[in-house]
């Protein structure tokens, strides 16, 4: 019977020690190893957006590099009106080298709630000859530019010289 009660002892103690070594080994899995593979998981998870924003910011910058040249152009078709001054030099010059004298007044529209636009009304006088080569290069001007008012006559004095009063606006940034 002793024997019987050892064996049965050793039993239940392997049995119990077996038990604990499980536990121990659940607990290990569960407290230990099972939150670091879902944080390993998070973060593969993590790298792969990462690497996915990666690779559209990087395919957004080769589009802004290719684009470059075009916003240099749409931003400097937009009179800023720290170039107010080149602006008028770029017309004086302009009316020089078509032979047409000038007079000029500017001003900007300053309203908040309507599109931001720069006017400069303008006396050209000169021939003919002369006047339309100026007109259409005011119409090649590279600004977002609108002749809303135009009227050529004949400054009396003589034949062969007009006056032409135009008034131009200018989108402004």
């Amino acid at each position: 019977m002793k024997k019987n009660n050892t064996l049965t002892r050793v039993l239940i103690g392997g049995l119990a020690a077996n038990l604990l070594l499980i536990l121990a080994g659940a607990l290990f899995y569960f407290f230990m190893i099972y939150p670091l593979h879902t944080d390993v998981a998070r973060a593969r998870q993590s790298l792969s957006d990462l690497q996915k924003k990666e690779t559209s910011l990087e395919i957004a910058g080769r589009e802004l590099e290719e684009r470059r040249e075009d916003f240099t152009r749409i931003d400097n078709a937009f009179l800023n009106p720290e170039e107010v001054i080149s602006f008028v030099t770029l017309l004086e010059a302009t009316a020089r080298k078509h032979k047409v004298s000038l007079s000029k007044t500017a001003s900007i529209n300053t309203d908040p709630k309507a599109p931001k636009h720069g006017v400069f009304t303008m006396t050209a006088t000169g021939s003919f000859a002369n006047i339309m080569p100026f007109f259409t290069a005011m119409e090649h001007l590279p600004y977002f530019t609108d002749i809303t008012q135009l009227s050529i006559a004949g400054t009396g004095q003589e034949s062969s010289k007009l006056q032409m009063e135009l008034q131009v606006q200018i989108l402004t940034l």
